[in-house]
C-alpha cells in the first residue's frame, strides 16, 4: 500500500508474496489491505494500452492462484465480510479482462457458496445479493448443495419482514426465483418441518410462500 502511495508499480511477485504471508488469511483486515493492492495495481495493469510496458517487463499481470483465492474467500465468508469478497471477485474479473493474459479466472462451486453465505448473514442482509448469486451460480451449471439450500431457508424465513421482501424480490427481478424459493420451501419441509424458535407469524407466512410458489 505504501509503495502504491508513492506512485511505485511492484513486480507481481513482491505484492503476491506480501498477501500469501498473511495465510491462513484470518487476519482479515490486512488480508484487505494487501488484495485492494493488487487489485489496484491489476486495475492499472489492464488500462495501461501501452504495449511496450508489457514487452519490457514494466506492465504485469498479478496473478492469485486459485488456491488462495478459495482459501481468502473461505475466511471472508465466516466472518460474514462481504467487503473481501467482493475484492475477491472485483480481481476475478479484472484478471479475465486483461490484455496481457489468456487466463480466465472464475468463481468456482465453493466460492459461489462462501458469497451466498456472507450475503445473507452480513450485517446488511443483503437478501437481494445473496438471490443473484444463486441464481449466477446455477446459470453456471452448479447445483446448490443440501446445506446451502437450508441455510438460506433458515435466514430468508428468519422474520416476517425477510419472507416479504424476498417474495418481492422474486416477483419483481428478472430471475427465475419462484421456482428457487419452492424448492426452498421443499427442502425445509425434509429437513423436518418447523424450524426451531420461529415466531408463530412467521409459519404462516411460509404457507403463503409455499402456497405461491405451488
Amino acid at each position: 500500500a505504501m509503495a502504491l502511495y508513492y506512485g511505485a508499480k511492484p513486480k507481481p511477485e513482491l505484492a503476491l508474496n506480501v498477501l500469501q504471508n498473511l495465510y491462513p488469511f484470518q487476519d482479515l483486515h490486512a488480508v484487505r489491505s494487501a488484495l485492494n493492492s493488487i487489485v489496484s495495481l491489476q486495475r492499472d495493469s489492464n488500462s495501461s494500452s501501452n504495449d511496450d510496458d508489457y514487452y519490457n517487463n514494466t506492465n504485469y499481470n498479478y496473478q492469485i492462484d486459485r488456491g488462495t483465492l478459495e482459501s481468502i474467500s473461505i475466511q471472508a465468508s465466516r466472518q460474514r465480510m462481504t467487503n473481501i469478497i467482493l475484492l475477491v471477485w472485483d480481481y476475478m474479473e479484472l484478471l479475465g479482462n486483461s490484455f496481457h493474459t489468456t487466463t480466465t479466472t472464475e468463481p468456482t462451486e465453493g466460492m459461489y457458496e462462501d458469497a451466498v453465505q456472507a450475503f445473507l448473514y452480513s450485517k446488511g442482509k443483503n437478501d437481494h445479493l445473496a438471490l443473484s448469486i444463486l441464481t449466477e451460480m446455477e446459470e453456471r451449471g452448479y447445483t446448490p448443495n443440501r446445506n446451502l439450500v437450508r441455510s438460506l431457508s433458515m435466514g430468508l424465513c428468519s422474520t416476517v419482514g425477510r419472507v416479504q421482501n424476498a417474495l418481492y424480490i422474486l416477483k419483481n427481478s428478472h430471475f427465475n426465483e419462484m421456482n428457487r424459493l419452492k424448492r426452498v420451501e421443499q427442502q425445509r419441509r425434509r429437513d423436518g418441518g418447523e424450524l426451531e424458535g420461529e415466531e408463530e407469524e412467521a409459519v404462516g407466512v411460509r404457507a403463503t410462500t409455499a402456497l405461491l410458489n405451488a
